[in-house]
Parts: C-alpha cells; structure tokens; sequence
C-alpha cells in the first residue's frame, strides 16, 4: 500500500518540484541580467563622466593664454573654476616638467608630472588621453586625465586633472541595493572606485582570479568571492573611453534566495503531503492486514506433521489463502510419505552405487597397475630385441656380407656375379635390421637423452618420407624423468607416424619445452584432418588405436592429450605432462 502510494504521489510532487524550481531559476537569470545591466549602465555612466570632464578641461584649454605672461592669470580661472571639487589641476610642458598644480602655490617648486607615460602619449597623438592609478605630489593616488594645448598644430602644454574623486562619486550616484558591490579598476587591474570599503581597498590590485577573467573577456559574468569575503555572482564590462574595467557584484545568498526559498517550500509542502498519504495508506493496509496476520500461525504450520484446519478470517479473499494452505497441508502430508519411501529406496541404490564405485576403482587401479607393468615389459622386451638384432644378427649379416664379398673374386663370373647380388642383398638386411632395433628402442634415447633421439627420429622420417620437419625444443638443462622420456617419445612417434601415413601432409612442426610447471610436445601439421568429423568430436569414436595407445601412455604418468583439427585444416596434437 505504501508502495502505491509513493507511486501515484512522487510523480505528482516531482511535477510539482519542477514548475516551482523552473519559476525559481527563471527568477535567478533575471537578477543575473540586472547585475549585467547595471554594470553595463555603470561603465555607460562612467564613459559620460569622462566626456563631461574633457570637455570641460577643453573649455578651460580655450580660454588660456599659452604665453608665460598669461600663465597666473590662467592659474587663478583654474583655482576658481574647481572650487569646492576637491579636484586637482595641473600643467605641464612636453617634457613632464609641471608649471602649475592647483595643489600648490602659484610660484612654488614642483616636481615632475606623476604620469609621465600619460604626457608622453598625448604630445605623440595629440588625443586626450585617461591614466591608470598613480601617485600624485600629495602622496595619494590619483588618475588624471589629460589633454593636450596646441599651438600652430604643435602640443604646447598638457592640461591634466585627477578624475579619482568623481569616480566615488559615480558609483553614490548608481543607487544600487546596499548590499550589491561595484567597483571600477584601471587597466592594470588596480581598484579605483568601491562601493564598499572603497578608502579600504582603493588603490590595491584586484584578486588574479578576476584579472584573468577581465583580461581574457570584454565583459562577462562568473561566481568568486569579493576581497571582504562575501561570496558574490559578478557581471562586468569595459569602458569604451578609458578602457577601463567596471563590475558589478550581487551577494551569493541574495542571487540564491529565491531557489532557496522555493526548495524550502516545496520541501515543506512535499513533506506534509508525504506524510498524509503514508497515513491514509497506514490505515487502509492495517484494516487489510489484520486478517492476514491470522494466517501466519497456519502459514507456519504448513509442512509439520499435523494438518491445517480451516478457520474463516472474515474476508474473502483470505479465506481462500486458508482452503490453500488447508490444501496444501494435505498434500505435503501425503508428499512427505511419498518422500520418505523415495528416500529408502534412495539409500538402499546409493549403497549398491558406492558399492560398484569402489569395486570399479580397485579395478581401475588394477588396469593401471598392469597397463604400467605391461609398458614397461614392452619397452623391455623391445631394448632386449634391439639388442639382439644390433648384435647378434647385425654381426652374422656382416660377417656374410664380408664372406660373400671375398669370395666372389675366386669364383667364376656368373657365379661371382650371383655372390655379388646376395653381398648387396645381405647389406641391405643389414641396414634394415639396424633401423628395425632402432625403431624398437633408439640407444640414444637412453645415452645421449629425449632431444638426440626426437633429432634423430624426425632426420628418419624425413629421410623416408620428403616432409619439411621444424623442430624447437627448450628443456634446459636437467633431463627429464625415464619414463617421462620415454612416453613423449612413444607419442611424437605416434604423431609422425599418422601425419605421415594418413594426413597427407607437406610439412610437420614439432615444440618441445616446459611451462606452467608441466612439460609440452606439439605435434602441427597441414594435412587434411584427423578425422572427417567436426572439431568438437575430433579424436572420438571407435578405431582410434593410436589414440587410445597415447592417452593410456600420457595416463600412466599423470599426463593429458589434446586435439585440435577439422576438414582441410590439418591436426594439431598437444601432450602435457606435470612437471
């Protein structure tokens, strides 16, 4: 119940979160516009302020006398004329050299322009031209703005007055909320004007988080902390006239409010909501579960030894659980009876099966045992026999060999001539008996070890046969066990064997080497395929006497044999023997 519910009421409050957050953010975006506005009017208002000021230094330009007579009455007009402004005028020749300063007397001693960079740029172009933040003769920041006096279309005399008191001015003037913060910065990036904390602040460079900003962009908006530690959304742009940098920063937590206060509401309405409806579903799953409950005795009952009897509930719905479970009880009554006969009859057959297990390993063991025995018989009785026919008939061949070869220069012509054809047919028995007693049992794979002997086979069959034979072998230096040897020797011999007789291959390649703790023999070659059969059954059936005689060979020491083949695509062999 509680789960319906939740389903048919968090689609509607999650509609519901949308529209109020969507209104919210729509809110957030138009305060964001307002700040970028504001800081766009600012800059507009400080582009006027700078035209005003020109031209009323040019004003003032007009009315002088740029001779060094007219020189004090020109001072007096600009005295006069900036009354009461706490504003600086000064005067300066193309070289720097000022010649009058409103703060100071006609006549004293003044010092060297504190812009010099500023005078400099207005006697090369001629145009007026906005400092950034300097020090002036008092010892306090000023910017000045300059403008040149010509005379005959030659820069005379430059005309400078320190705009920074209008600046704060300025910003009085906006009439921003008491919380918003704006401030003007030169093109260096130092604070000219502040709203906040402006005799704070006024004169030190802004933070690099927002010079990067201003110098990268025009204008642009971005969240970042003010110097007083208020965390802010900033909006700024540039001057036109000066270049300068005007910004205009709201209060994080004002930005936020209105999502804020959304997500409290709907917090709120949500949670009110939510908790009503867990409530109504309480009460509607309390009146359903109370006659549930009662079948949880019978629920737990089902399955013992006695039977479940029927007690109405009251409602249909669970009366009709209590016939099941009724029902059920009778049939696990008779199930279980029916299992504990199937049970005996399982125990009695599982003894007879163990009974035939054990039998049927001893009788393995006994066939490994003699399998053992008879192979090592075999290989027994094959290095008696290659003895035998190494020694002792090898040598009564050749001793024909020889006889027959010594007597034929006594013996008449035919005759000499039959001794010599039973000469050529004794030696060529006798190079036939010495393949046989190796075939039986290579000396060399008892003497000189496993890689002499498999050199020594594929030099055989490759001499009998014309393949193309690759052999890499990598052993190290330990020889391997007897029996180990010699069972790779059996199955590479077995190998070659069927790749030479019934692949119809051109080419066999044989690996040799150990890994994984367990020695490897791949035997590859490109003929037609094992068997013409798919590669999951490769290998399998009836008739595969080679096969069988290698796995019971790779058995009897712990090893396995493998194949890889199909139609076309030549047979691969893999043994593996433990280590």
């Amino acid at each position: 119940m509680f789960a319906l519910i939740l389903a048919v009421l968090l689609p509607s409050l999650c509609f519901g979160a949308f529209l109020v957050l969507r209104s919210a953010e729509h809110e957030q975006r138009f305060l964001a516009s307002t700040v970028r506005e504001r800081a766009e009017s600012a800059a507009t208002a400080l582009d006027l302020l700078l035209s005003t000021s020109r031209a009323r230094l040019f004003r003032l330009a007009s009315a002088a006398a740029l001779d060094p007579a007219g020189m004090a009455q020109f001072f007096s007009r600009v005295t006069n004329t900036t009354a009461g402004q706490h504003l600086s005028v000064a005067l300066s020749d193309p070289a720097g050299q000022e010649i009058f300063n409103t703060h100071a007397q006609w006549g004293d001693r003044l010092p060297v322009n504190p812009d010099p960079e500023g005078i400099r740029n207005v006697v090369v172009t001629g145009l007026p031209y906005v400092s950034d933040l300097t020090i002036g003769i008092t010892g306090k920041p000023v910017v000045m703005l300059n403008i040149p006096l010509t005379r005959d279309g030659k820069v005379v005399y430059v005309l400078s007055e320190d705009i920074l008191p209008l600046l704060g001015r300025l910003l009085v003037q906006l009439h921003l909320p008491p919380d918003w913060l704006c401030l003007i910065s030169d093109r260096n990036g130092y604070t000219l004007a502040r709203t906040r904390n402006g005799d704070r602040f006024v004169g030190q460079v802004s933070q690099p988080g927002f010079l990067a900003r201003v110098r990268s962009a025009s204008q642009g908006w971005f969240a970042g902390t003010s110097r007083d530690g208020v965390p802010s959304y900033v909006g700024f742009t540039r001057a036109r006239l000066a270049g300068w940098t005007v910004a205009v920063a709201i209060p994080a937590n004002e930005l936020l409010a209105p999502v804020h206060h959304s997500t409290h509401v709907l917090v709120l309405s949500g949670l009110s909501i939510l908790i009503l409806a867990l409530l109504a579903a309480f009460l509607i799953a309390r009146g359903i579960s109370r006659p549930i409950s009662r079948l949880v005795a019978e629920a737990q009952a089902l399955g013992g030894s006695g039977l479940i009897p029927f007690r109405p509930t009251g409602l249909q719905e669970t009366d009709d659980v209590a016939r099941s479970l009724c029902n059920a009880s009778e049939q696990l009554a008779r199930h279980a009876a029916d299992r504990d006969a199937a049970m005996a009859t399982l125990r009695e057959s599982e003894g007879r099966f163990r009974a035939l297990a054990e039998e049927l390993g001893q009788a393995n063991a006994e066939r490994s045992k003699l399998l053992h025995a008879t192979v090592v018989a075999q290989e027994a009785e094959r290095a008696r026999v290659s003895r035998e026919l190494h020694d002792s008939l090898g040598q009564y061949l050749t001793a024909l060999h020889l006889g027959l070869k010594g007597i034929a220069p006594d013996l008449p012509p035919a005759a000499a001539e039959e001794a010599a054809r039973l000469s050529a047919l004794t030696a060529a028995v006798g190079r036939e008996t010495k393949r046989l007693a190796w075939e039986l049992r290579p000396t060399a794979l008892d003497d000189l070890g496993l890689e002499t002997a498999m050199r020594q086979l594929i030099d055989n069959w490759a001499e009998r046969s014309g393949l193309a034979f690759d052999l890499h072998v990598a052993l190290g230096s330990e020889r391997l066990l007897p029996e180990v040897e010699t069972t790779l020797y059996r199955v590479l011999q077995e190998a070659l064997t069927n790749a030479v007789k019934h692949a119809d291959a051109t080419r066999v390649a044989i690996v040799l080497d150990t890994a994984d703790a367990e020695v490897r023999l791949i035997v590859e070659d490109d003929g037609r395929g094992l068997v013409e059969r798919p590669p999951s059954a490769c290998g399998a059936g009836t008739g595969q006497l080679g096969l069988i005689g290698m796995r019971e060979r790779l058995a009897l020491v712990k090893g396995r044999l493998e194949l890889e083949c199909g139609p076309g695509k030549g047979t691969t062999l893999f043994a593996r023997i433990p280590l």
